[in-house]
């Protein structure tokens, strides 16, 4: 499946742009945790469901010294017609949770940044990879290179500005509570 997506159309198109614009990169966990804790006015965007977001605890793992936001890029299908009624059926059937594309994802983000903000990191569960990685060798797509690819294409913020978090969300934590553990 991996494969098969890296090699979809929309994926080679996005990170095609991605890589022309030099999007910047965490490099992963650690480069995501002092990118995170380097200055002022960064903000932690997570782009997962909120459950996601509540059961990791991300706002807690930073215990107020990063501005952690949670828009999803996928939110819960509703049932609005005999399509979505189709798709929440088979959802249901299959044991999953279907969601689709949160049409609102840039507006919410630019309404929920402090004016403060230097930098947005942009994270979700998987990373993904622009260029390839320790987490994924060969480019693969993911819900944080999506939404970069929304803010820089569609939103028009900066390449400068906007940051993708390569390493997984659950990696990046891990990472922040070795810090705290460093730090005693």
């Amino acid at each position: 499946a991996a494969a098969r997506a890296a090699d979809d159309p929309r994926w080679v198109k996005l990170r095609s742009e991605l890589q022309s614009r030099s999007t910047q990169v965490t490099g992963g966990a650690r480069g995501a945790r002092e990118a995170l804790n380097g200055s002022e006015g960064v903000v932690l965007l997570d782009v997962r469901p909120q459950e996601e977001h509540e059961e990791d605890g991300v706002a807690a793992a930073f215990d107020g010294s990063v501005t952690v936001l949670n828009v999803p890029l996928f939110v819960r299908t509703e049932a609005k017609d005999l399509t979505s009624g189709i798709k929440l059926l088979l959802g249901k059937s299959l044991g999953i949770t279907p969601t689709d594309e949160n049409k609102a994802f840039a507006q919410e983000v630019r309404a929920a940044l402090p004016a403060s903000a230097t930098k947005l990191v942009v994270a979700c569960g998987f990373g993904g990879s622009i260029y390839g990685n320790e987490y994924s060798p060969s480019t693969a797509p993911s819900r944080s290179i999506t939404a970069v690819g929304k803010l820089l294409m569609e939103a028009g913020y900066e390449s400068s500005f906007v940051c993708h978090c390569d390493a997984p969300m659950r990696e990046l934590l891990a990472a922040m509570a070795d810090e705290k553990a460093d730090a005693l």
